[in-house]
Parts: structure tokens; sequence; C-alpha cells
């Protein structure tokens, strides 16, 4: 999924849960930056001490095995069950870290986070629990399991659904997954089924005293606002902007709260904690000066928004790492890897 679901749509998910104001804002914001905090920093705290964050996220595929098995299974591909119907392939293969929708330990992962009470780990883990429906099938290193036939996929690396492109990503979309048995995927009915099931996880959490009953209309009327909003097959990805406008007609709506999405920057939460200074390194070569970056936090940063993602991130790593010991044991084996 890309910021399509893990912001614009989870805003409409909690909000109909009941989450308001700074909370929802926070949920929706922290949602979609679990894909954007790619980059590694060093801020300056003292005079010798330095705060470094952990990324939830990278494109880099040159990172060793072990740097992806501490990204990808953590927060994009948590591993499922490998005997479900949804997993069944053509040539009969089975991995244990492979992701299937709803798993036993994604939802662990996801009540764990639920319990904390902090918005930033829930919404971290409301991106990688609805990520086990649109990276179902695919496990979180690089592994010939997720690979595609062709010559042109042969070249790209089989990491995680690399050689499917962004097929699984896009709502309206409907692709064929030539591993499998059942080999077309409509990407719609998996979106909607991960609303509902974040709308339940999310609505147990903001009103707990909600009846079984109000919950499950609440629900279905979410799921046909939502099936509404992202509307007809669009396998090129090309009426993204109008789901969108959908989107943002259903937010100020009244059964939504009449709260407008606001519009994401991904640097926003940094920009507001860490002051960049660049200097000119002391040494030229040629025509050409180099340039360093310090960082150093502003004021009271441990109550800014970008330093409580991070430390809920470096949290929500902890437990999911904790609850996955045995099937990340088992990807580490299988990729000649010393388990730890």
């Amino acid at each position: 999924m890309d910021i399509e679901f893990h912001y614009y749509i989870l805003h409409l998910i909690a909000a109909r849960a009941g989450f308001r104001g700074d909370d929802l804002r926070i949920l929706a914001y922290s949602s979609q930056h679990t894909d954007d905090n790619d980059q590694s920093y060093k801020i300056k705290m003292g005079r010798n001490w330095f705060y470094s964050n952990r990324i939830s996220q990278t494109m880099d595929i040159l990172k060793p095995q072990e740097d992806r098995l501490r990204i990808y299974p953590l927060f994009h591909f948590i591993p499922g069950d490998p005997h479900a119907e949804s997993a069944r392939r053509a040539d009969g293969l089975e991995r244990a870290c492979n992701t299937t929708p709803d798993s036993p330990l994604a939802n662990r992962i996801m009540d764990e986070s639920l319990r904390t009470g902090d918005l930033y780990r829930i919404g971290i883990a409301c991106h990688a629990y609805a990520d086990t429906w649109a990276h179902q099938n695919f496990v979180g290193y690089r592994d010939t399991f997720n690979a595609f036939p062709g010559v042109l996929n042969a070249i790209i690396p089989n990491i995680g659904h690399a050689d499917a492109k962004h097929k699984p990503d896009w709502p309206a979309l409907v692709w064929d997954d030539t591993r499998l048995r059942n080999r077309q995927v409509a990407n719609k009915p998996r979106f909607l089924d991960a609303a509902g099931r974040l709308f339940d996880k999310l609505r147990g959490y903001a009103d707990p005293s909600a009846g079984e009953a109000a919950s499950a209309s609440a629900r279905a009327a979410l799921v046909a606002d939502l099936d509404q909003a992202i509307g007809d097959r669009d396998d090129a990805n090309v009426r993204q902007e109008a789901r969108v406008l959908r989107y943002q007609e259903l937010a100020v709506s009244e059964r939504f709260g009449q709260a407008a999405i606001p519009a994401y920057d991904e640097k926003a939460w940094f920009d507001a904690c860490v002051d960049c200074e660049i200097r000119s390194a002391p040494q030229a070569v040629g025509k050409v000066r180099h340039f360093k970056r310090r960082y150093a936090f502003k004021g009271l940063y441990r109550q800014a928004d970008w330093f409580r993602f991070q430390e809920a991130v470096k949290a929500h790593a902890e437990q999911a790492e904790s609850i996955l010991e045995q099937p990340l044991a088992q990807a580490r084996q299988w990729s000649g890897l010393t388990s730890v």
C-alpha cells in the first residue's frame, strides 16, 4: 500500500472509529511516515552526545540481508501462515516468513501496540498490519520465493514485491500473480477487508463501550463508503487524484467527524524538531567544495512529534522482533545467516 491507503484511507478509518483532533492527526501521519522514515540521523544533544534514530523503510537494495530483516518483516512484511489457502502456489513452495493477511502474529503486534496507548506506535502498527493484505505472498528479504518469471524480472533483486513493482499497492488494480494457483488478484477487496479489520481494532480502542451490533453496522457503512470512493477498476492508477478528492469529501462529512485531511508533508515533523546547519568543509577539491550537515534538536524536542515517532519506531521494532523471533530465526537460517 502507498499513501492513498496509509494516510488518506487510514484517516477515514480512524475518524469513523471515533478518533478526533490531535489523536487523528498523529495516527494518520505516523502510519504514512513509516514509509518515509528512511534516513538515518546523528543529532547533537550535548557536547559529545548524539541521538540516533532507527529507520522503518529503505530503498537501498545493497543493504545486507540482516539489515533488511531488521526492517521489512517488522514494518511491511509481517510473517504469517505459510499454509494459508491464499498462499497456495503453483510450484508448491512455502516459506515460514510468507506474509498472509490478518495473521496471528500481525494481530499480536497490532494488539500490543493498542495496549500501550501510544498513538505513534499505533499508527506504525496500523501500517504494518494493513500491509499484510497488500504484501501477501511475499517475504521481506531477498529470496527467489518472491521472483516473477521473465527476462526483465530476472535483473530485479527478489526483495519483497520488487518484481511485482507497484501492483500490490494500488487499490483499484486487477493483476496476475503468476506464482499462485489462483493467479488473478483484485486489490480492491483486499483493501476493503484491511479497512474493515483496522476499523474493528481502532473502534475497540477508541470506543470500548460500543455494542457489537453498532460496531458491525458502522463497519459495513465505512466499507460501503470506501468501496464507492475507490470506484471502478484503474489498472494504470491514473485516477488516484480523483479518488483522493473523494476521500477528502468524505472526511468533512458529518459521519466522519467533519475533520479535513491535512496536506501531508513528509519533512514537517523533522523540520519542526531539528535544526540543520550546512557548513563548508575546510578542504576543496578543484572547484568543488564539500559541505557537511550538522543536526541539533530544537527546544523541547522530547515533546515533538518527530522525536516521539522515532522512539515509537524503536519500541515497535523491539516488540515485533520478540514476537517474530521464531520465523525470523528460520529466515536467517534460510539465508545462511547466524541466528541472533
